[in-house]
């Protein structure tokens, strides 16, 4: 009976371990296309993943260990992630890292460069559970067929075949009624008030004006169409994954954004004139309104390209992944006619601005509501920002933005020197761009692991160095102190040294860390606590870290001074 318990007792562990040794697995599939006619191939990872475990993906905190392919003989047009959900910690909280709790595939469709010659791929992924594992797969692609053209169609818009080709005419279509819906949508119709309230004001102006006017402004945005498709089309010669609305994915594009909007809101409450044009010296005023609904409409088309609406995704994968460059151009030209259809409707018939009321007192109140709206508007940017950067780099941003704001207002003050005022406006905007220049993609990061008393109590029982972060969203110091762990030498320590760098997230109520504090005697934040390992005694750190005093205290401690 005995022995019979044993037997099953190891049957039961060999067979759990062949389990958990394929808990996660990776099943490599590709499409039946024939290369010796055509050399476009989708290749699909089917990831199995395991009870407990997850990938991350490739947005967000964890997007550096997302699964990636290196190619041989292939070169990558386009590659198709599902859709991904925000990750949790171990407290069941949102952790900021998203990534796939389940099965998923990911498509790559691959032009290949020689066709006698096999393509290979290198996958690596890193799968997460109690502990995260790297893993490594090469080999050369077979072409099984696995990978059906109904699984194709349903990742690539439009549903195309191997050999894709479409009927322009169609494409073209889709891109000015997707154009024109973008009217509506919240990121852009804030904008479109600007041009709005232009032609409101010339209500009584001529009508060859009125025409003149809508006609610039449609081709402000038929011009930034162009050439943000030129750019991209461009762009992915050498990029091959970059999409539309790329710039988008810039936090400093994203801030000089938020500027423009802000500086229309202030241009509608009367604190800043952005008519700069009808200065009398210049002797251009009788082309101001042209420049301005010019800008307006480059700006609207910059806004608008960001919000992928109705038959824009139809369209804008013709263009970018199917299309020859005049091609491309043409559909791109169409988002743009699209998108100023009402104005130049209005550039046929004029006449239709006389029905407008005439400017008066209502039309005052009405430019200060849109100065409302444009300040409404800047929480798009900021909420972008907020996913992008840190919390400290979105509130430093926020104060370069308030502090153009108010040398603004100086600026026109009559008691404020103007010289003190230009100065300000200029320091405050080069220091928002600084804010936000990105640092050099060499640089490690410290991979932060979230708090646990398993993984606090592990890393002690291994005898590993580990750093307690305390911190929360709501602590203005800490979030100054957190810049300092991005620096490029102290990332390097952390990793050369092994150090298990931990972070104790007070912004909400628990329990645990509370508990954890009070042990190491602590009451408040920043707190810090360095644990050198070898069952040396911890040491706190001050509250506001510096290099040199953290490098210093590290290395101190390393080294048993």
């Amino acid at each position: 009976m005995f022995l019979g318990k044993i037997v099953s007792f190891l049957l039961f562990f060999v067979f759990s371990s062949i389990l958990q040794l394929a808990s996660s697995k990776v099943v490599v599939r590709t499409s039946a296309c024939d290369l010796s006619r055509q050399d476009s191939l989708f290749v699909a990872f089917d990831f199995e993943i395991g009870n407990g475990e997850h990938l991350t993906a490739p947005i967000g905190k964890g997007k550096s260990v997302a699964p990636r392919v290196s190619w041989e003989n292939a070169k990558v047009v386009n590659v198709f992630w599902p859709k991904s959900e925000q990750l949790l910690d171990s407290d069941g909280q949102k952790s900021g890292y998203w990534g796939y709790g389940a099965n998923f595939s990911v498509i790559y469709h691959l032009n290949v460069e020689d066709k006698m010659q096999p393509v290979k791929y290198n996958l690596f992924y890193v799968v997460c559970g109690d502990s995260c594992v790297q893993s490594q797969s090469e080999g050369v692609l077979e072409l099984n067929g696995a990978l059906s053209d109904e699984e194709v169609q349903s990742v690539v818009t439009p549903k195309l075949p191997c050999t894709p080709k479409f009927s322009l005419l169609v494409m073209i279509l889709c891109a000015i009624v997707g154009g024109l819906i973008m009217n509506c949508m919240p990121c852009v119709f804030p904008v479109i008030s600007i041009k709005i309230f232009s032609i409101l004001k010339s209500a009584m102006a001529k009508e060859t004006e009125v025409r003149r006017q809508c006609i610039c402004f449609s081709a402000g945005t038929v011009s930034i169409f162009l050439l943000l498709g030129a750019v991209l089309v461009l762009l992915r010669e050498v990029v091959p994954n970059i999409g539309w609305g790329f710039y988008m994915q810039s936090p400093l594009c994203i801030f000089l954004l938020l500027l423009v909007f802000l500086l229309c809101s202030l241009h509608f409450f009367e604190i800043l004139n952005l008519d700069f044009f009808k200065i009398k010296r210049m002797k251009i005023s009788a082309k101001s309104a042209y420049v301005t609904s010019f800008c307006n409409g480059a700006l609207c088309g910059i806004v608008s390209s960001s919000c992928v609406g109705p038959f824009v995704g139809i369209a804008v994968a013709s263009a970018v992944l199917y299309g020859n460059f005049i091609q491309s151009m043409t559909i791109f030209s169409s988002f743009g006619i699209g998108l100023s259809l009402p104005f130049l409707l209005i550039s046929l018939f004029p006449r239709f601005v006389n029905k407008f009321p005439k400017p008066g007192e209502w039309l005052v109140t009405f430019k200060k509501l849109m100065g409302f709206a444009m300040l409404f508007s800047c929480i798009w940017p900021i909420w972008i920002l907020m996913s992008q950067v840190s919390n400290l780099e979105v509130i430093l941003s926020i104060l370069s933005i308030i502090s153009i704001a108010m040398f603004c207002w100086m600026l026109k003050q009559a008691k404020f020197s103007k010289i003190v005022s230009v100065a300000g406006l200029a320091i405050s905007f080069f220091y928002g761009v600084y804010n936000l220049m990105p640092s050099s993609g060499d640089n490690e990061s410290i991979a932060w692991k979230v708090y646990s008393d398993e993984v606090f109590d592990n890393a002690k029982l291994e005898k590993l160095p580990i750093f307690l972060n305390f911190t929360a969203s709501w602590c203005l110091n800490c979030q100054f102190n957190e810049r300092l762990f991005d620096d490029k030498n102290i990332a390097e320590y952390f990793h050369r040294n092994n150090v298990v760098a931990i972070k104790c997230d007070w912004t909400n109520r628990n329990e645990k860390i509370n508990a954890l504090m009070r042990e190491h005697g602590a009451v408040a934040l920043p707190f810090y606590v360095y644990y050198p390992g070898d069952d040396k005694d911890y040491v706190i750190l001050p509250s506001m870290l510096t290099k040199v005093s953290l490098l210093s205290t590290l290395n101190g401690q390393r080294n048993g001074k």
